[in-house]
């Protein structure tokens, strides 16, 4: 369940043009406005989030989880639903630990991640790249 399933359920067609993120958002902006159908969508994508991330805490015991990209957007318009299914379905001891984030970076975590990704090498030893760009090859 994602965006897709959350536009589905609130009864709204993506709009050409619009990107997923906006159409997310304007789903969350109804629930909070009253709109039933949204709010309902919310609720149901929620449980399915909350469920996921008690897998996840289940699983991997972490201490953090950050929710990103349009999951950020339904995390902040259902966190007391996720949050919910989160305390019945999860191991107690991991649960008390966990702490559930939004990505403080908004719409460019993917994009700042993507970069990191893309620098990692030169920034754990720029010295090291250095010298190997600036090395002949051998054939």
């Amino acid at each position: 369940m994602g965006e897709r399933t959350l536009l589905d359920l609130a009864g709204r067609k993506e709009i050409p043009g619009q990107p997923g993120r906006d159409a997310v958002r304007a789903v969350v902006a109804a629930a909070d406005a009253g709109d039933i159908k949204a709010r309902e969508a919310l609720h149901r994508v929620g449980n399915w989030l909350g469920l996921g991330v008690a897998n996840l805490v289940n699983l991997f015991n972490p201490g953090l989880v950050i929710f990103g990209g349009t999951l950020r957007d339904i995390f902040l318009g259902a966190a007391a639903q996720i949050r919910s299914v989160l305390a019945t379905s999860a191991l107690a001891a991991p649960r008390e630990k966990v702490k559930l984030r939004t990505a403080t970076l908004g719409d460019d975590t993917t994009l700042v991640g993507a970069a990191e990704f893309a620098f990692a090498e030169v920034l754990a030893d720029p010295v090291q790249v250095l010298t190997r760009l600036r090395a002949p090859e051998t054939v």
